[in-house]
């Protein structure tokens, strides 16, 4: 299939963010501006021990992971997203944002 991608789940994380104001916007314009002032993205994530992976330390505009739910049988059905989007974040290499497990 031509164009298809062949992301594993492994390099994809899923962020449950509400859609107030510029939140969204606000925060993947930080990765924007830290991608340009090369703030290094780590290639293989440290892990405190919280249970946290810093990757580049920047927060996510998201309020919570659902990466609980990647590879389960979560269907999106109940939601209207209407105040709520589904932002997914694909690693190369690393993720961008900070996330505790």
């Amino acid at each position: 299939m031509q164009g298809a991608s062949s992301y594993k789940v492994d390099q994809l994380r899923l962020w449950s963010v509400q859609v107030e104001g510029n939140k969204l916007q606000d925060g993947l314009n930080k990765v924007a501006a830290s991608l340009k002032d090369n703030t290094p993205m780590r290639q293989s994530p440290t892990t405190s021990a919280n249970d946290t992976e810093e990757n580049s330390g920047l927060e996510c505009p998201g309020d919570k992971s659902l990466e609980a739910y990647m590879g389960s049988l979560m269907t999106l059905e109940d939601k209207n997203f209407m105040d709520e989007c589904i932002l997914v974040e694909i690693a190369d290499g690393s993720f961008a944002f900070k996330y505790t497990k």
